[in-house]
């Protein structure tokens, strides 16, 4: 509880969520997604990753006052002190927005080697499913917006929540389930994406 797992720009000022509707007292990984992915819409965030406090002069009154510098850092306040009930200020770093971008670099290069190996373009993914916590929690939107995945239509991406325990659960009440997967594992190809 307390965890901004939303961020969205809305009249020119970022707005959060936090989990349990609770104070915000951190930031989780959808909540940064979603962060950057808006920060980059409102031009806070360049093309480069940049947090650019020397053209904060052009941007909104409300976003203008949370584009800065700590020092040598600069930063962006995701949510002031007192807002929303926050008992300090929670705020996103240059270095914050370096690391989402070496995640999203390692996801982004390891579904395209995926799809060269696999001999499949953009255009001949049927689906992609977002499994697990994460992926269950995270925005479509923001997650293209970024580069984390394809920019497939929202039609051809899906939540499919635990998907390793559905599949067991699967497994374990269908014979023909059961089989399916034993097939699939025959054909699995291991990929080195190191």
């Amino acid at each position: 509880a307390g965890a901004i797992d939303r961020v969205w720009l809305d009249a020119g000022d970022l707005h959060v969520h936090a989990i349990g509707e609770a104070a915000p007292q951190g930031i989780c990984g959808s909540g940064i997604i979603d962060a950057v992915a808006a920060l980059l819409d409102a031009g806070v965030i360049d093309s480069t990753g940049l947090i650019d406090v020397d053209g904060h002069d052009r941007l909104p009154a409300p976003m203008r006052d949370r584009v800065g510098r700590r020092g040598e850092e600069r930063v962006v306040t995701l949510v002031r002190a007192g807002e929303a009930g926050a008992a300090h200020e929670i705020v996103l770093t240059q270095d914050d927005v370096r690391q989402v971008q070496l995640c999203q670099g390692a996801i982004a290069s390891g579904v395209a080697m995926l799809q060269r190996v696999a001999g499949v373009p953009d255009e001949a993914v049927s689906e992609l499913m977002l499994a697990g916590g994460f992926g269950n929690y995270v925005s479509i939107r923001s997650a293209k917006r970024i580069g984390l995945i394809p920019a497939l239509p929202d039609g051809r991406v899906r939540y499919v929540g635990n998907a390793a325990a559905l599949g067991a659960q699967l497994a374990l009440l269908s014979e023909r389930e059961r089989e399916r997967a034993e097939h699939i594992a025959r054909r699995i190809e291991h990929v080195s994406l190191a």
